[in-house]
Protein backbone atom coordinates (compact mmCIF):
# COMPACT_ATOMS: atom_id res chain seq x y z
CA UNK A 1 0.00 0.00 0.00
CA UNK A 2 1.37 3.40 -0.96
CA UNK A 3 2.15 5.74 1.89
CA UNK A 4 -0.31 8.56 2.47
CA UNK A 5 1.33 11.83 1.45
CA UNK A 6 2.03 14.19 4.30
CA UNK A 7 -0.16 17.26 4.62
CA UNK A 8 1.57 20.47 3.49
CA UNK A 9 3.04 22.48 6.31
CA UNK A 10 1.17 25.64 7.22
CA UNK A 11 2.91 28.90 6.37
CA UNK A 12 3.98 30.34 9.69
CA UNK A 13 5.55 33.49 8.17
CA UNK A 14 4.14 36.48 10.09
CA UNK A 15 2.23 39.13 8.17
CA UNK A 16 4.24 42.26 7.27
CA UNK A 17 4.19 44.94 9.94
CA UNK A 18 4.98 48.63 9.92
CA UNK A 19 8.36 47.91 11.48
CA UNK A 20 9.17 45.55 8.60
CA UNK A 21 8.71 48.23 5.96
CA UNK A 22 11.57 49.21 3.64
CA UNK A 23 13.87 51.71 5.28
CA UNK A 24 15.09 54.94 3.65
CA UNK A 25 18.44 53.37 2.77
CA UNK A 26 16.60 50.87 0.59
CA UNK A 27 15.75 53.78 -1.69
CA UNK A 28 19.23 55.35 -1.61
CA UNK A 29 17.97 58.10 0.69
CA UNK A 30 20.14 59.25 3.59
CA UNK A 31 19.10 58.08 7.02
CA UNK A 32 17.46 60.83 9.07
CA UNK A 33 19.54 62.58 11.66
CA UNK A 34 18.90 62.29 15.39
CA UNK A 35 16.61 65.33 15.42
CA UNK A 36 14.30 63.89 12.76
CA UNK A 37 14.07 60.59 14.63
CA UNK A 38 13.34 62.36 17.92
CA UNK A 39 10.59 64.45 16.30
CA UNK A 40 8.90 61.29 15.02
CA UNK A 41 8.33 59.93 18.50
CA UNK A 42 4.74 58.82 18.88
CA UNK A 43 4.05 58.56 15.15
CA UNK A 44 1.13 56.19 14.31
CA UNK A 45 2.30 52.60 14.23
CA UNK A 46 -0.99 50.70 14.18
CA UNK A 47 -1.36 50.38 10.41
CA UNK A 48 0.32 51.25 7.13
CA UNK A 49 -2.54 53.57 6.21
CA UNK A 50 -2.39 55.67 9.38
CA UNK A 51 1.39 55.98 9.18
CA UNK A 52 1.24 56.92 5.49
CA UNK A 53 -1.48 59.45 6.22
CA UNK A 54 0.65 61.13 8.86
CA UNK A 55 3.79 61.31 6.70
CA UNK A 56 1.83 62.66 3.74
CA UNK A 57 0.19 65.27 5.98
CA UNK A 58 3.59 66.56 7.11
CA UNK A 59 4.91 66.34 3.56
CA UNK A 60 2.08 68.53 2.25
CA UNK A 61 2.63 71.06 5.03
CA UNK A 62 6.04 71.95 3.62
CA UNK A 63 5.12 71.79 -0.06
CA UNK A 64 5.84 75.10 -1.80
CA UNK A 65 7.07 76.75 1.41
CA UNK A 66 9.39 79.67 0.62
CA UNK A 67 12.13 81.25 2.71
CA UNK A 68 10.12 84.50 2.86
CA UNK A 69 7.16 82.77 4.50
CA UNK A 70 9.44 80.99 6.96
CA UNK A 71 10.98 84.33 7.89
CA UNK A 72 7.51 85.75 8.56
CA UNK A 73 6.70 82.71 10.72
CA UNK A 74 9.89 83.20 12.70
CA UNK A 75 9.13 86.90 13.10
CA UNK A 76 5.59 86.42 14.47
CA UNK A 77 5.97 83.13 16.28
CA UNK A 78 5.90 83.50 20.04
CA UNK A 79 7.28 81.19 22.70
CA UNK A 80 9.89 78.53 22.33
CA UNK A 81 9.24 75.14 20.77
CA UNK A 82 12.02 72.68 21.66
CA UNK A 83 14.15 71.91 18.64
CA UNK A 84 13.42 68.19 18.87
CA UNK A 85 9.81 68.39 20.14
CA UNK A 86 7.75 65.43 18.85
CA UNK A 87 5.52 66.37 15.95
CA UNK A 88 2.56 64.49 17.43
CA UNK A 89 2.61 66.63 20.57
CA UNK A 90 2.87 69.79 18.48
CA UNK A 91 -0.15 68.87 16.33
CA UNK A 92 -2.24 68.14 19.41
CA UNK A 93 -1.55 71.64 20.70
CA UNK A 94 -2.31 73.22 17.31
CA UNK A 95 -5.65 71.50 16.99
CA UNK A 96 -6.73 72.64 20.48
CA UNK A 97 -9.15 75.53 19.73
CA UNK A 98 -8.71 77.12 23.17
CA UNK A 99 -4.94 77.36 22.87
CA UNK A 100 -5.26 78.49 19.27
CA UNK A 101 -7.53 81.40 20.20
CA UNK A 102 -5.66 82.37 23.34
CA UNK A 103 -2.14 82.31 21.92
CA UNK A 104 -1.96 82.80 18.12
CA UNK A 105 1.74 83.55 18.37
CA UNK A 106 2.38 80.16 19.96
CA UNK A 107 0.30 78.52 17.22
CA UNK A 108 2.43 80.20 14.57
CA UNK A 109 5.59 78.94 16.29
CA UNK A 110 4.19 75.41 16.52
CA UNK A 111 3.22 75.36 12.85
CA UNK A 112 6.66 76.67 12.04
CA UNK A 113 8.04 73.66 13.90
CA UNK A 114 6.02 71.32 11.66
CA UNK A 115 7.15 73.12 8.53
CA UNK A 116 10.75 72.95 9.71
CA UNK A 117 10.41 69.20 10.18
CA UNK A 118 8.80 68.75 6.76
CA UNK A 119 11.63 70.57 4.99
CA UNK A 120 14.70 69.57 7.01
CA UNK A 121 13.66 65.90 7.17
CA UNK A 122 12.20 65.84 3.65
CA UNK A 123 14.47 63.03 2.38
CA UNK A 124 13.47 60.71 5.19
CA UNK A 125 9.77 61.62 4.90
CA UNK A 126 9.82 61.05 1.13
CA UNK A 127 11.48 57.68 1.68
CA UNK A 128 8.82 56.63 4.18
CA UNK A 129 5.99 57.71 1.87
CA UNK A 130 7.58 55.77 -1.00
CA UNK A 131 8.12 52.68 1.15
CA UNK A 132 4.60 52.68 2.55
CA UNK A 133 3.04 53.10 -0.89
CA UNK A 134 5.21 50.25 -2.21
CA UNK A 135 4.03 48.00 0.63
CA UNK A 136 0.36 48.89 0.03
CA UNK A 137 -0.38 50.29 -3.48
CA UNK A 138 -3.94 51.15 -2.46
CA UNK A 139 -2.48 54.08 -0.50
CA UNK A 140 -1.89 55.81 -3.84
CA UNK A 141 -5.63 56.18 -4.46
CA UNK A 142 -6.45 59.76 -5.34
CA UNK A 143 -9.48 60.03 -3.05
CA UNK A 144 -7.43 59.00 -0.01
CA UNK A 145 -4.63 61.45 -0.82
CA UNK A 146 -7.13 64.22 -1.53
CA UNK A 147 -8.51 63.82 2.00
CA UNK A 148 -4.97 64.09 3.41
CA UNK A 149 -4.39 67.21 1.33
CA UNK A 150 -7.55 68.74 2.77
CA UNK A 151 -6.24 68.14 6.32
CA UNK A 152 -2.94 69.79 5.40
CA UNK A 153 -4.83 72.73 3.89
CA UNK A 154 -6.73 73.08 7.18
CA UNK A 155 -3.45 73.39 9.08
CA UNK A 156 -2.16 75.93 6.57
CA UNK A 157 -5.33 77.94 7.00
CA UNK A 158 -4.81 77.92 10.76
CA UNK A 159 -1.34 79.37 10.15
CA UNK A 160 -2.74 82.12 7.92
CA UNK A 161 -5.53 82.99 10.35
CA UNK A 162 -3.07 83.19 13.25
CA UNK A 163 -0.76 85.46 11.25
CA UNK A 164 -3.69 87.74 10.41
CA UNK A 165 -4.72 87.93 14.06
CA UNK A 166 -1.17 89.06 14.82
CA UNK A 167 -1.36 91.78 12.15
CA UNK A 168 1.27 90.18 9.90
CA UNK A 169 -0.69 91.18 6.80
CA UNK A 170 -0.20 94.86 7.73
CA UNK A 171 3.50 94.52 8.48
CA UNK A 172 5.58 96.61 6.03
CA UNK A 173 8.23 93.91 5.74
CA UNK A 174 6.13 90.73 5.63
CA UNK A 175 2.69 91.97 4.51
CA UNK A 176 3.25 91.25 0.82
CA UNK A 177 4.55 87.76 1.64
CA UNK A 178 1.46 86.98 3.72
CA UNK A 179 -0.81 88.21 0.91
CA UNK A 180 1.03 85.99 -1.56
CA UNK A 181 0.72 83.03 0.81
CA UNK A 182 -3.03 83.66 1.06
CA UNK A 183 -3.41 83.73 -2.72
CA UNK A 184 -1.55 80.43 -2.90
CA UNK A 185 -3.94 78.86 -0.40
CA UNK A 186 -6.97 80.14 -2.33
CA UNK A 187 -5.56 78.68 -5.55
CA UNK A 188 -4.78 75.39 -3.80
CA UNK A 189 -8.28 75.25 -2.33
CA UNK A 190 -9.79 75.85 -5.78
CA UNK A 191 -7.65 73.09 -7.27
CA UNK A 192 -8.66 70.66 -4.53
CA UNK A 193 -12.34 71.53 -4.87
CA UNK A 194 -12.09 71.00 -8.62
CA UNK A 195 -10.32 67.67 -8.07
CA UNK A 196 -13.06 66.61 -5.64
CA UNK A 197 -15.74 67.74 -8.09
CA UNK A 198 -14.00 65.93 -10.94
CA UNK A 199 -13.79 62.75 -8.86
CA UNK A 200 -17.49 62.98 -7.93
CA UNK A 201 -18.40 63.65 -11.57
CA UNK A 202 -16.39 60.64 -12.69
CA UNK A 203 -18.18 58.51 -10.10
CA UNK A 204 -21.57 59.80 -11.26
CA UNK A 205 -20.61 59.12 -14.88
CA UNK A 206 -19.57 55.61 -13.96
CA UNK A 207 -22.89 55.05 -12.20
CA UNK A 208 -24.78 56.56 -15.13
CA UNK A 209 -22.89 54.42 -17.62
CA UNK A 210 -23.58 51.36 -15.49
CA UNK A 211 -27.28 52.23 -15.38
CA UNK A 212 -27.27 52.93 -19.11
CA UNK A 213 -25.55 49.61 -19.70
CA UNK A 214 -28.21 47.83 -17.68
CA UNK A 215 -30.94 49.60 -19.62
CA UNK A 216 -29.31 48.74 -22.95
CA UNK A 217 -29.00 45.11 -21.89
CA UNK A 218 -32.72 45.04 -21.06
CA UNK A 219 -33.56 46.77 -24.34
CA UNK A 220 -31.35 44.42 -26.33
CA UNK A 221 -32.88 41.45 -24.61
CA UNK A 222 -36.34 42.73 -25.45
CA UNK A 223 -35.38 43.38 -29.07
CA UNK A 224 -33.68 40.02 -29.35
CA UNK A 225 -36.72 38.32 -27.83
CA UNK A 226 -38.92 40.17 -30.29
CA UNK A 227 -36.64 39.27 -33.17
CA UNK A 228 -36.69 35.66 -32.00
CA UNK A 229 -40.47 35.70 -31.85
CA UNK A 230 -40.71 37.36 -35.27
CA UNK A 231 -38.22 34.89 -36.71
CA UNK A 232 -40.11 31.98 -35.21
CA UNK A 233 -43.43 33.29 -36.49
CA UNK A 234 -41.95 33.85 -39.93
CA UNK A 235 -40.47 30.38 -39.95
CA UNK A 236 -43.78 28.82 -38.94
CA UNK A 237 -45.60 30.86 -41.56
CA UNK A 238 -43.08 29.90 -44.21
CA UNK A 239 -43.28 26.26 -43.23
CA UNK A 240 -47.09 26.43 -43.45
CA UNK A 241 -46.92 28.15 -46.84
CA UNK A 242 -44.45 25.54 -48.06
CA UNK A 243 -46.68 22.76 -46.74
CA UNK A 244 -49.75 24.24 -48.45
CA UNK A 245 -47.86 24.56 -51.71
CA UNK A 246 -46.54 21.04 -51.43
CA UNK A 247 -50.03 19.82 -50.67
CA UNK A 248 -51.40 21.56 -53.74
CA UNK A 249 -48.62 20.16 -55.90
CA UNK A 250 -49.26 16.69 -54.54
CA UNK A 251 -52.98 17.02 -55.18
CA UNK A 252 -52.32 18.24 -58.72
CA UNK A 253 -49.95 15.33 -59.35
CA UNK A 254 -52.48 12.86 -57.94
CA UNK A 255 -55.17 14.40 -60.15
CA UNK A 256 -53.04 14.05 -63.27
CA UNK A 257 -52.21 10.46 -62.33
CA UNK A 258 -55.88 9.66 -61.82
CA UNK A 259 -56.79 11.31 -65.15
CA UNK A 260 -54.10 9.28 -66.92
CA UNK A 261 -55.22 6.08 -65.27
CA UNK A 262 -58.90 6.65 -65.89
CA UNK A 263 -58.26 7.87 -69.40
CA UNK A 264 -56.74 4.54 -70.32
CA UNK A 265 -60.11 2.79 -69.92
Amino acid sequence: MAATPAAPALDSTPAPTVDALPRPEDFDIPVANARCISMMEGFPNDSLASRYQFYRLIQDMGRGMTDDVREAIDAFGAGTVPNDAPVMDTIEQITNPVLRQAAPGATVAQLGHLISFSTECADFIDGQVTGLAAADPSLRESAFNLAIGEDALFLRQILLDSLYRLGADMDPQHGAVIASYQRGLVSLRDDMEFAAFDAELAELEALAMGDLGDRLDVANASVNDGMYEDSTTSAVRLAKDMSDAARRDSQQRMARILIDILGSY
